[in-house]
């Protein structure tokens, strides 16, 4: 008895897939034939317009072929930052100012991080919001003695990161002690 069921459904098996091959062939016949020529290939470009590629399909807007501008790369669609840039007219200065009063609200953070060895707490705080505070206090300072005062700061951080990486405490608390009086005169030369 189960010889007899098995014998069944291998044959409509059979009969699907016959039915199904059948018209497969059957839509081959409508299919029409696709109009490439022998020799040639795709037409799209990976890595810019070259001899003979003028027609084809890019992404990055034709790799500047087709801008006004000249593209900062060949494989960018943005264009070099000039004068008539519109990142140069936004002024940027609020934002600058707001990012370093809140870079240093975290700064308090470093004496408990020393204090339990936390190395890697330090390092983190460094790179977390801190890491473009160097941009902000760029940004903010105009004159000679706050790109001095700047320099100073970027310093203090860069000790106080090495300290970390050597897991030295000493180094850590002389790089935050140096470092707090040198961020409060950078406030000063930009008028924080």
């Amino acid at each position: 008895m189960q010889r007899a069921a098995v014998s069944v459904s291998a044959e409509s098996g059979r009969r699907e897939f016959a039915s199904a091959a059948a018209a497969a062939l059957a839509g081959v016949g409508f299919v029409q034939g696709a109009s490439a020529s022998a020799g040639t290939g795709a037409k799209f470009s990976l890595f810019g317009i070259t001899k003979g590629q003028a027609t084809s399909m890019s992404e990055g807007a034709a790799f500047g072929t087709d801008q006004s501008a000249p593209i900062y790369s060949p494989y960018s669609q943005y264009s070099p930052v000039t004068d008539k840039s519109l990142s140069n007219k936004v002024d940027k200065t609020v934002a600058y100012k707001e990012f370093v009063l809140n870079s240093e609200k975290r700064l308090p953070n470093y004496p408990a991080y020393i204090a339990s060895k936390k190395w890697l707490e330090v390092k983190t705080e460094n790179t977390r919001y801190l890491y473009s505070l160097r941009n902000a206090m760029n940004g903010l300072a105009t004159t000679p003695a706050a790109k001095a005062a700047a320099k100073k700061v970027y310093l203090d951080l860069e000790e106080l990161t090495y300290g970390a990486t050597v897991k030295s405490q000493d180094k850590c608390n002389k790089a935050y002690a140096a470092l707090i009086p040198d961020f409060a005169a950078y406030k000063k030369t930009v008028g924080l």
